[in-house]
C-alpha cells in the first residue's frame, strides 16, 4: 500500500478460492494468519501446576504449524499461567492465553502474529474496595488463570 508517497507493508494474506461472478468481476476472500489458525483445531491441556507463557504459546503455534510465525515480548514470556484449555482452534486458545496475560493479538502490517507488551496504566487501589480504579493491579497478575469459556 502506498500512502503520501510512502510504501508500507499491509501484511501477509492468504487467498480462498476466487469466486466468479462474470467476465469482469472476480471475489477473492483473503484472511491473516490469525484466520488461519481459526481454522485449525487445538487439542487443549490442562495445566494445574503451571506453564509459562512462552511454553504455552509455543506449544499452541508447533500444534498449529506456525512455530517460526510468531514473536512474542519476552517480558510475557516468563510468566506462569495455570488453568485448563478445552478442545478449540488455535485462535481461540491463543487469544485465551493473551487475555490471561493482559496482551493483545496482532498481525497487522507484518508477516507474523505478535503479542506485544501491554501498554503499562498507572493503577490505584481505592482503599477499602479491593479495587483499582483503572487497569489490573500489578498484584493480582502473579499467576493468571486461563479457562476457555466454550461450552462442551
Amino acid at each position: 500500500q502506498t500512502v503520501d508517497g510512502v510504501t508500507r507493508e499491509m501484511g501477509l494474506f492468504y487467498t480462498d478460492v476466487p469466486e466468479v461472478q462474470d467476465e469482469r468481476v472476480v471475489t477473492i476472500d483473503c484472511i491473516d494468519l490469525v484466520g488461519v489458525l481459526g481454522q485449525t483445531e487445538y487439542l487443549g491441556g490442562l495445566w494445574l501446576d503451571g506453564i509459562t507463557a512462552g511454553a504455552l504459546i509455543r506449544e499452541i503455534m508447533t500444534s498449529a504449524d506456525a512455530a517460526a510465525y510468531y514473536e512474542l515480548a519476552p517480558s510475557l514470556a516468563g510468566i506462569v499461567i495455570k488453568g485448563y484449555l478445552p478442545i478449540c482452534t488455535h485462535r481461540e486458545a491463543l487469544q485465551q492465553v493473551a487475555f490471561a496475560l493482559g496482551a493483545v493479538v496482532s498481525c497487522a502490517r507484518s508477516d507474523n502474529i505478535r503479542l506485544p507488551r501491554p501498554q503499562s496504566r498507572r493503577t490505584t487501589r481505592r482503599p477499602g474496595t479491593g479495587r483499582c480504579s483503572a487497569g489490573m493491579c500489578p498484584a493480582w497478575r502473579s499467576t493468571p488463570i486461563i479457562m476457555c469459556p466454550r461450552a462442551m
